[in-house]
């Protein structure tokens, strides 16, 4: 089930960065990276600072919002919560940004379903990983 939870969220995260990868050029966006906005300009900050945002990103974003809207919130709301708080989170990427509505919607799916968050995890940071080494 593991194994199964990882590839429905690295698919759905290969999806956003294809998105992620051709809005800006379609839409007006920031010229900075990622990277540039965190300030990191070698591979070990760089990987620190990924997993540090995938662990706390899904915690935050999806985990907990699911969990605290479980019993009081309709389903509606806690998507609403949950890609609303990822969106905002990553507005300084322009129109690039939006695509992580997808990993937003898949995650707090994916984490209803199975109530697991450690795959969610390792599949955000195994596509920030690989977003790494192709932007530098």
């Amino acid at each position: 089930m593991g194994a199964a939870l990882f590839a429905a969220a690295l698919v759905a995260t290969n999806l956003m960065g294809y998105l992620g990868a051709h809005l800006p050029a379609w839409l007006p966006s920031p010229a900075h990276s990622q990277a540039e906005t965190a300030g990191v300009h070698d591979y070990l900050s760089a990987v620190t600072v990924i997993g540090h945002a995938a662990v706390i990103e899904e915690l935050l974003m999806t985990a907990a919002v699911a969990i605290l809207g479980r019993d009081v919130l309709p389903v509606w709301a806690i998507y609403t919560v949950s890609v609303s708080l990822r969106v905002a989170a990553h507005l300084y990427l322009g129109f690039a940004g939006i695509p992580v509505a997808i990993l937003g919607i898949t995650s707090v799916h994916l984490y209803r379903r199975y109530g697991r968050i450690v795959p969610l995890m390792a599949a955000h940071f195994a596509f920030d990983v690989g977003q790494l080494f192709i932007s530098y």
